[in-house]
């Protein structure tokens, strides 16, 4: 039996399982946080706890993805990350056009928001330049003879 593989370096695939197991547990506590607060009062809430569900259903199925090393953990994780970028965009366009506290008093967020963006597009790349191909090209005499 083959030995399945996900990405093409262990340490990669460490690297990612590390990622995956660390937001399962941050996002599943805050999905648990958000449901027994009912924080669902406006449509911020709603659409914040939304995308918080969603990043801890899908970061789970991820890590069950990756432990069984299976190849859909790479579309899983890919989700996952889209989602988590999709939500801070969300917030920083709200924090930046409806509330208009963006960087108020504070240089802090004019510097981290574009490091997290950064580190998240960084992960994706690597994600996709690491993952395992599986080659089947057979040389092209080969195409079409029956060998017995």
């Amino acid at each position: 039996m083959a030995i399945k593989k996900v990405f093409k370096y262990k340490l990669v695939y460490w690297l990612i399982l590390a990622i995956t197991f660390f937001l399962t547990i941050l996002f599943d506590f805050a999905s648990a946080n958000r449901i027994t607060t009912k924080a669902f009062f406006n449509l911020k809430d709603l659409t914040f706890s939304l995308f918080i569900i969603a990043i801890a259903i899908t970061s789970s199925i991820t890590l069950i993805f990756l432990i069984i090393k299976n190849k859909i953990a790479i579309l899983t994780f890919r989700i996952t990350i889209a989602l988590i970028i999709l939500s801070l965009t969300v917030g920083v366009l709200d924090s930046i056009f409806i509330t208009k506290k963006f960087g108020n008093g504070s240089n802090k967020d004019y510097i981290l928001t574009p490091i997290v963006y950064l580190l998240l597009v960084g992960l994706l790349y690597l994600v996709h330049k690491t993952k395992y191909k599986v080659d089947c090209f057979y040389e092209l005499e080969e195409i079409g003879k029956h060998n017995n």
